[in-house]
């Protein structure tokens, strides 16, 4: 009885993450579930393993709606990026319009980096830029949304809980 009654607590005050529908976040297949425009392109290999989207010629925009759990939590989105090339380019990640992280002229090559940036949870337009190249590269892999869900417990829940069991 004990043990069911701490999973229960337990299961209402830990947040839960519900996967969020980004469909081929790996770029595995290619460009599949992805609207591209300009120079966008999906090379097979090179990846964070596997594929990756690029740009080849800017601007270059890969786009995709996705839906990332309930109203009214927190949704992470999230995905790996690395720096290629001499020159600089600005590369942006936007949710439904509004820019969520921008590196402007980002130079300097850097090997693979995870970035995690944060929106309410809700059915978004997922936008990844590429713009101003100069002889410079961004890759993008592992592209992934995720919704933490909170179950609001009230400060007395375990007094009353317990008191329910003695």
């Amino acid at each position: 009885m004990r043990r069911t009654l701490f999973f229960f607590v337990m299961a209402s005050v830990v947040p839960a993450l519900v996967a969020a529908q980004i469909v081929n976040g790996t770029f595995d297949s290619g460009g599949a579930g992805w609207t591209a425009t300009g120079g966008a392109v999906f090379p097979s290999a090179g990846g964070n393993p596997g594929g990756y989207a690029a740009d080849n010629g800017y601007p270059a925009t890969i786009s995709q709606v996705f839906d990332c759990g309930g109203t009214g939590n927190t949704c992470l989105i999230g995905w790996d990026f690395k720096r290629d090339g001499g020159g600089s380019e600005t590369f942006r990640v936007s949710i439904d319009g509004n820019a969520l992280y921008e590196c402007v002229s980002c130079s300097g090559d850097f090997s693979w980096t995870h970035q995690t940036v944060t929106t309410t949870c809700g059915t978004h337009t997922l936008a990844i830029e590429w713009t101003d190249q100069a002889h410079a590269a961004v890759l993008v892999d592992n592209v992934t949304a995720e919704c933490v869900l909170t179950v609001p417990v009230e400060p007395n829940s375990w007094g009353t809980i317990k008191n329910l069991f003695e």
